[in-house]
């Protein structure tokens, strides 16, 4: 289940998605026919969630049949989010709006791996 709360957040990371698997087919070397059906659940996740704010489902969304796509794409943001946490004092405004989202993406990163016996 994607909280409402944390569907522009898993709607970045699978846009960010889109961009590493064709830069993994154009310089690494993907195999084209792997990457396609990497891009092809990247993008029924985000027909899912809404390709933009405007297109966002008005409650959760249940996304256990794209737990592996979350897998794959959270990595980089939950990453991002874990370095600023570190990174920003106690004080600051900034870590007070991202610790936030950091649990909402631990949570479900938790939960699609549970959901995908990992």
């Amino acid at each position: 289940m994607i909280a409402k709360a944390a569907i522009p957040l898993v709607r970045e990371s699978a846009q960010e998605g889109v961009s590493t698997v064709a830069e993994a087919i154009d310089r690494v070397g993907l195999d084209v026919r792997e990457g396609a059906g990497r891009l092809i659940g990247i993008c029924d996740l985000l027909d899912a969630i809404g390709w933009t704010d405007e297109e966002e489902p008005a409650g959760d969304v249940d996304a256990t049949n794209h737990a592996a796509t979350i897998k794959e794409v959270l990595p980089a943001l939950l990453e991002t989010l874990r370095s600023a946490v570190r990174e920003l004092t106690d004080g600051d405004p900034q870590k007070q709006q991202v610790e936030p989202e950091l649990r909402l993406l631990d949570q479900i990163d938790r939960q699609t791996a549970a959901t995908l016996g990992r």
